[in-house]
């Protein structure tokens, strides 16, 4: 299975309401990741497969000029909506490709809960490793190859590629898969 633009923008709008309950109710994966980002404030901040916007608005919340890049038009969409003052600059782009023109444009590359979806994880380690100016600080945040075999979403942890649903999400109208790999890749 191969995981399309499309596929991400049919389900916008329930991402965007668990975005929103997240934002509302506090997310304790985000403060640690925020924290292992460090003072952001004034820095070129790149969110790197953003969806809806999630990390972008803490990332510029605390001080950071941000971009949000996303494969999906109508997440890109619903970011742009939530951001009214327009202080973010969201674009739409497959992250697995490059990006001519913008090599070392950050100081900080930041991708949560992202790489898991992303089909072409070289190509997408590749291009925000070139977008990321020498000395910058980069941190990915994904879920751990083997919770896919102890959760049941996969019956062989040695089956790179395979594809399952992110559970949870599925449960809340969230139709997103999970591209496994092994702890080594």
């Amino acid at each position: 299975m191969t995981i399309q633009a499309s596929d991400y923008d049919s389900y916008a709008d329930e991402l965007a309401s668990y975005s929103a309950a997240r934002e509302r109710d506090g997310d304790g994966l985000l403060i640690e990741f925020l924290d292992l980002l460090g003072d952001v404030t004034g820095l070129r901040v790149l969110d790197a497969a953003c969806g809806d916007g999630f990390l972008a608005r803490a990332l510029a919340a605390r001080g950071a000029v941000v971009t949000g890049i996303d494969v999906g038009p109508r997440l890109i969409e619903r970011a742009r909506r939530r951001d009214q003052d327009g202080a973010i600059d969201y674009r739409v782009a497959d992250l697995s490709e490059p990006l001519p023109g913008e090599r070392g444009a950050f100081d900080v590359v930041a991708s949560f809960l992202a790489l898991n979806d992303v089909h072409d994880y070289r190509g997408f380690i590749a291009t925000i490793a070139d977008l990321l100016r020498p000395g910058g600080r980069m941190v990915i945040a994904f879920n751990s190859p083997y919770a896919v075999v102890l959760r049941g979403n996969g019956a062989d942890y040695f089956r790179s590629g395979a594809t399952s649903r992110y559970q949870g999400l599925w449960s809340r109208g969230i139709r997103t898969y999970l591209v496994h790999r092994t702890l080594e890749e």
